[in-house]
């Protein structure tokens, strides 16, 4: 007690946090040789004393953003305590696998819950501890208003990439529902705070900004990850969701896709069509009218194929809907101010996909009551 005590008495700041997770370790490896109770209980008691002073670090020194001189770095002392706090609880961690079957804190919590606790502490303290590193430096570091919320996003984006494939791929229903809920969190924030961020980056350097053409050119590696979180959210909902809402599910996939590429359209074609002295917001209103009919109806094309080859009627359906909605908006919105150019370009595209779609529903009645008969003949020979 008095040892533990000496850290906040004698320390400061983020070395009583360092001292904890020292001792936290120490302790159980202590009272597994010695086979001492008192001494396990202490060290869970410790180990929870560490994460909070570490919240308690976080806080006092990445929040203090006035100051003229920024940290180095990496190379200081949140990021340090930060690293040494995530060394001690994988080392923890590896200590209770050997007390799977014994009970902590005078045998009321198992110690199999305690290794699950810091199973999905670890992740959250490596992702806290580079995401705070990633806003401090670059918000101090970088003279750009947009450059905080592009990096911080496509930093999100490839922290969940990473978490799918290193926790939550071969993880139970639980793991994957969590998976989902935070796919689902990102995509949202991409529409809310990080697409914003790269209107305005590709605004600016438009205007001569290079600093926001570096930002506006980076995105692109969060769009990238943005459509490969949309893949795996619908993989994921399609082969371990059984249960009423995977309908939702869909059309949840299939409006976060046209949502990111209707944006990338955006932000593409605003640039190559961008000239000197020329209205960027004249530019995207004609994408707008344009651009989305052709894409949405290339989309509604995609997806009825993959419906057909799936024998997945919902993604016909959904497929068809975007169709619908691209028609009502071309003929009832887009017509009325879209270029002579613009205009046979929409309709010949749709009228393109409109053929195509009809023929490959043609096809498909026929594959159906080919397979139809083929059943209905190997009935009768069972019979």
């Amino acid at each position: 007690t008095f040892i533990s005590l000496a850290a906040p008495v004698q320390l400061e700041g983020n070395f009583i946090t360092m001292f904890w997770a020292a001792e936290a370790v120490l302790l159980l490896w202590f009272a597994q040789k010695s086979n001492i109770e008192l001494i396990k209980n202490v060290s869970l008691v410790i180990f929870e004393l560490m994460l909070i002073s570490l919240i308690m670090d976080w806080v006092n020194i990445y929040s203090d953003l006035s100051s003229e001189i920024p940290l180095v770095i990496l190379l200081n002392k949140g990021f340090i305590t930060g690293c040494i706090s995530i060394v001690s609880v994988v080392l923890y961690s590896s200590l209770l696998k050997k007390e799977t079957d014994s009970r902590f804190m005078w045998n009321r919590i198992n110690a199999r819950h305690i290794l699950t606790s810091a199973t999905i502490v670890l992740p959250v303290l490596i992702y806290m501890v580079l995401l705070l590193e990633l806003n401090y430096q670059v918000f101090k570091r970088v003279n750009y208003t947009e450059a905080v919320a592009v990096s911080v996003g496509i930093y999100n984006f490839l922290f969940l990439i990473a978490a799918w494939h290193i926790y939550f791929k071969n993880s139970a229903a639980a793991g994957k529902l969590m998976f989902r809920m935070l796919a689902v969190i990102m995509l949202i924030l991409y529409g809310v705070v990080y697409n914003p961020a790269v209107i305005h980056s590709r605004n600016d350097m438009l205007v001569h900004m290079p600093l926001a053409g570096l930002f506006y050119f980076l995105h692109f590696i969060m769009a990238a990850a943005a459509l490969y979180i949309v893949y795996l959210y619908y993989k994921v909902a399609v082969n371990y969701d059984k249960r009423s809402f995977l309908t939702m599910e869909k059309w949840a996939s299939v409006f976060f896709l046209v949502y990111l590429l209707s944006a990338e359209l955006d932000h593409v074609f605003g640039w190559l069509l961008y000239k000197e002295g020329m209205d960027i917001f004249a530019i995207v209103r004609q994408i707008h009218k344009t651009g989305y009919s052709v894409l949405w109806g290339v989309i509604s094309f995609v997806l009825i194929r993959a419906g057909m080859k799936q024998k997945d009627r919902m993604m016909r359906i959904i497929a068809l809907s975007l169709f619908s909605l691209t028609l009502l908006k071309l003929f009832l919105i887009d017509i009325k101010g879209i270029s002579e150019g613009g205009k046979i370009l929409a309709f010949i595209s749709l009228g393109i996909i409109l053929l195509v779609v009809s023929f490959m529903y043609q096809r498909l009645k026929k594959l159906l009551l080919e397979d139809e008969a083929a059943k209905t003949e190997s009935e009768n020979e069972s019979h």
